[in-house]
């Protein structure tokens, strides 16, 4: 069912939206609605349907009220009964209001009855015997562990280990084909590490437009080719060795 553009008012917190809503939504689903828009929690919501929108001060025809206020609500019965059953209609409006007594609701709404925030410095909380920082430092964790720590140190070795096989093993300038058959050949124009993905990957400027770049990853420029002829891939992904670029009508390249 198609949506219609509803109008949203709650006069207690200076609440007004226009939204598209389902005549099919049900009033309990709605209810939720509105709590993420109002801040008033279904149980404290009283809701009426008017003819028009309830938030403009001077209308030139007043909003008449199309049911009856709706307060505490029911949630087995609410599951059922819909917008449309209710008889909304394109560019009706909806007035939620509080039912929760003044006091009670600006405990909620009114940021200057906040307290103080609490707050340390980083040498205070460093001194701290109950904090996050403190168990993990008992316990050994994280940055704390020294494993962790000789694991992470062997991880970036392993890595530079990985990156100066990979430039022997695929040298740059090199022709390549890349997984995916003939028609992904190409040279071989980066090796190494990059900031969008973890690991070692290899930069092909292919010799036709399959590939998703020119070169650059999110801002990030690691070779220069034209558009939609560069790509990175993992290194068991790309054979090097006699790959010439494949002619348009060499029949001994032809694929059946």
């Amino acid at each position: 069912m198609a949506a219609i553009t509803l109008f949203l008012h709650a006069p207690a917190t200076n609440i007004s939206s226009e939204r598209l809503l389902s005549p099919s939504e049900s009033i309990s689903s709605l209810r939720s609605r509105l709590e993420h828009l109002t801040g008033i929690p279904p149980t404290a919501q009283k809701i009426s349907l008017y003819t028009s929108r309830t938030d403009d001060p001077s209308p030139s025809a007043p909003p008449r009220l199309v049911t009856p206020v709706r307060s505490e609500p029911a949630s087995d019965e609410e599951d059922e009964i819909t917008l449309m059953m209710l008889g909304v209609r394109e560019g009706m409006g909806i007035k939620v209001e509080d039912t929760r007594p003044p006091d009670v609701a600006r405990m909620y709404t009114d940021e200057s009855l906040l307290k103080e925030r609490f707050e340390l410095t980083e040498e205070e909380y460093a001194n701290r015997s109950d904090t996050v920082l403190s168990y993990k430092q008992r316990h050994k964790m994280g940055r704390f562990d020294p494993n962790a720590v000789a694991s992470a140190e062997a991880e970036a070795a392993s890595i530079e280990e990985q990156v100066a096989w990979a430039h022997t093993a695929y040298p740059l300038g090199s022709r390549c084909e890349v997984e995916g058959g003939y028609q992904r050949r190409g040279a071989v124009r980066f090796v190494g590490t990059t900031e969008f993905a973890k690991g070692v990957w290899v930069g092909v400027e292919y010799d036709e437009p399959v590939g998703k770049g020119d070169g650059s990853v999110n801002g990030s420029r690691y070779f220069t080719c034209s558009a939609k002829h560069g790509g990175f891939v993992k290194p068991d992904k790309v054979k090097v060795g006699h790959y010439p670029p494949i002619e348009p009508f060499d029949e001994d390249d032809e694929e059946f």
